[in-house]
């Protein structure tokens, strides 16, 4: 079609699509969307929007339950701030492994729900590591086919999916930290403030939850940096400023965690493991990378635990030996000191997944009698998972390596098709091309191995003992024991659970609320006197004669009488008809925050582990609220953070800092 023929108004949107897909279509966009695209084809499960399926593990919905976080903000807001539906209750936002502030956990929750909005939450975890390494590639100069591979190596790495067995909240952790390494060699390389204040947004996505292993990972690997500071004391003091302004800031916009979470870790019991008895040792750890057999990760060999997800970290013999490669091919000094930099910062990460700082620190603690910090560093109890951190700047390597093959000199071939000795056609092959089978074969080797975390699972079985298990006000109940894929369905429901099996954690000489009707497979519960009460799916429901009650006024003598609760997080209003006065107890945890009104009068609260008041005879209505006030200082501190971020990126707009 001619468009010179045409009318202005068409010429003008011919130019205009032209523009748009001059600007769209960019190279860089063309890699992004191959990125994106391998990133759905391998999560195409997690994907399918249906509540009814959910990863196959035992723990993972046990993992998800804290996620109803976000349900409770839109049913009731603020009370949302007290977690109350799982062993007597705790602060909201403190547990590290909900990382219920987590933009991957809140954004898709609010959206699609807490089944659903985990495995999107999931994918877009995958899909940011994707990127990440990717954004690494273009900062190190690779060309375009090799950080395009190594992105795809990175999203089908065996160091990312297989660690969602407990639950998403490392895989998360993994994400934001895949941010951290480009970000490191920007503001080392031209000490930019932009760089500075990305790479706080960055430390303040990794630091807002996670079981502690990917953080602290971090931290025994950030001494590597000091291999891309250069230059004179000047250079030196202007890199201090700047990543101290990146500390600044990842610690105040996490302040919304971290403010709860130090208020409560007093509070904290923690399974130990003081001599670290799951680590591999560090002679073996690098083997993980090339050892690609499932019943290898879940045997003893090699000295590690017979936990799949702690030790899986396969990425092949391909990308090992293009590291290897890359490592030792460079020549020029910038380029060679950013190369010993990923190096150090793979080889730290594998040396701390074998718990060697973790016992130094135990064993230091110990000899100047600091038995709670000693206590402290023992509840890393799997340090394997750390190894995982070596996989970007190991691919990082690789996808250099890879680059210095393709720039560098190749023969060609040629091939002729002839009839009679006459040629009829030919073509010249560069020898190059014949990287495509390894480069494949990698990928697809690595697609195979991580393609089995993909399954999902359905237990119709769920629901029906839901049901069966409420209560018409707010008993405590109890799932079947050891099954945490009962956690998620119950809490979502509103229940009550005494324990959801999953957390590692608990509150500090505090025992949980005993259940009024407990469930289980095969026999009564123990502990308490039970009575059959009815079987749903196959599962007994057993209940406790008397005296489990969730509010009850303790009379003088032994005389009880039961009162009526309803409420829902950190709001929760009890009604007593009394004969005589006594003391209220809620099986609910006593923690700072609480405050009690009787008939809307503030009345004090006892020093007790349960919440409890004084109530007078007759009709009350006793009203309890959890206010905390370290959750609004965490957001003031946070507002405060955005603030600096905002005045210093305006500032960067005028930064003259010399590069590196």
């Amino acid at each position: 079609m001619n468009i010179k023929n045409q009318p202005d108004w068409l010429r003008r949107g011919a130019a205009c699509l032209n523009q748009a897909a001059d600007r769209v279509l960019t190279p860089a966009a063309v890699e992004l969307a191959l990125i994106a695209s391998w990133s759905f084809s391998f999560l195409r499960p997690f994907l399918t929007l249906d509540p009814t399926e959910a990863p196959m593990y035992r723990e993972y919905l046990g993992a998800i339950q804290p996620y109803h976080f976000w349900t409770r903000v839109q049913q009731c807001g603020w009370c949302a701030l007290w977690q109350g539906n799982v062993a007597g209750g705790y602060p909201g936002v403190v547990d590290p492994l909900a990382q219920v502030l987590n933009p991957l956990v809140m954004l898709p929750t609010l959206g699609w729900g807490v089944v659903d909005g985990s495995k999107l939450g999931v994918s877009a975890a995958i899909l940011i590591v994707g990127l990440a390494q990717w954004w690494l590639g273009n900062v190190l100069g690779m060309g375009r086919i090799a950080r395009v591979w190594s992105a795809g190596m990175a999203i089908v790495a065996g160091g990312l999916l297989p660690r969602i067995e407990p639950g998403p909240t490392t895989l998360l952790s993994l994400a934001a930290s895949g941010l951290v390494l480009p970000l490191l060699l920007l503001v080392a390389r031209n000490a930019s403030l932009r760089s500075a204040i990305l790479l706080g947004a960055s430390l303040a996505f990794a630091a807002i939850g996670g079981p502690g292993y990917i953080q602290i990972g971090l931290l025994l690997t950030l001494p590597s940096v000091l291999l891309l500071i250069h230059g004179d004391r000047k250079r030196w003091a202007l890199l201090g400023r700047r990543f101290a302004l990146a500390a600044l800031l990842g610690c105040l916009l996490a302040a919304p965690f971290l403010i709860p979470f130090l208020h409560f870790a007093p509070e904290f019991a923690k399974q130990l493991d003081m001599q670290f008895k799951s680590a591999q040792p560090f002679a073996y750890i690098p083997l993980n990378l090339v050892i690609s057999s499932y019943h290898f990760y879940i045997t003893e060999a090699l000295e590690k635990t017979t936990f799949a997800w702690t030790n899986t970290n396969y990425i092949g013999w391909v990308p090992v030996l293009l590291a290897v490669w890359g490592l030792v091919s460079s020549q020029s000094l910038r380029p060679r000191r950013e190369i010993l930099f990923l190096a150090a910062f793979a080889l730290l990460a594998l040396w701390s997944a074998s718990a060697a700082p973790m016992r130094a620190a135990v064993s230091f603690f110990t000899a100047i009698d600091l038995p709670r910090a000693a206590e402290t560093i023992g509840g890393i109890r799997f340090p394997s998972v750390i190894q995982s951190l070596a996989v970007p700047p190991i691919l990082a390597l690789a996808g250099l390596g890879l680059d210095r093959l393709l720039r560098a000199p190749w023969s060609q071939f040629g091939l002729a098709l002839a009839k009679n000795r006459a040629p009829l056609a030919s073509l010249q092959i560069n020898a190059r091309w014949l990287m495509i089978v390894p480069l494949a074969w990698a990928l697809y080797d690595a697609y195979s191995f991580s393609k089995g975390w993909t399954a999902m699972s359905r237990r119709p079985e769920l629901a029906a003992v839901v049901d069966a298990l409420r209560t018409p006000d707010l008993q405590v109940v109890g799932t079947p024991f050891g099954e945490q894929w009962f956690a998620e369905q119950a809490v979502g429901a509103g229940l009550k659970v005494t324990n959801d099996y999953y957390r590692t954690w608990g509150w500090r000489d505090r025992r949980p609320p005993e259940p009024i009707l407990e469930a289980s497979r095969n026999a009564p519960p123990p502990g308490t006197v039970k009575t059959l009460k009815t079987t749903v799916a196959g599962v007994g429901i057993y209940a406790v004669p008397g005296g489990l009650e969730y509010a009850t006024v303790a009379h003088l003598g032994e005389d009880r009488t039961v009162c009526t609760a309803q409420g829902i997080g950190g709001d929760i209003g009890v009604t007593c008809n009394l004969s005589e006065p006594g003391i209220l107890t809620v099986k609910e945890n006593n923690w700072s925050g609480w405050k009690a009104y009787l008939d809307e009068a503030h009345v004090p609260l006892a020093p007790s582990p349960w919440l409890e008041v004084s109530v007078p005879a007759g009709t009350h209505r006793i009203e309890f609220r959890y206010l905390p006030w370290d959750m609004p200082l965490g957001l003031l501190l946070c507002l405060a953070g955005l603030g600096l971020a905002l005045v210093s990126w305006r500032m960067g707009s005028t930064d003259r800092s010399a590069p590196g």
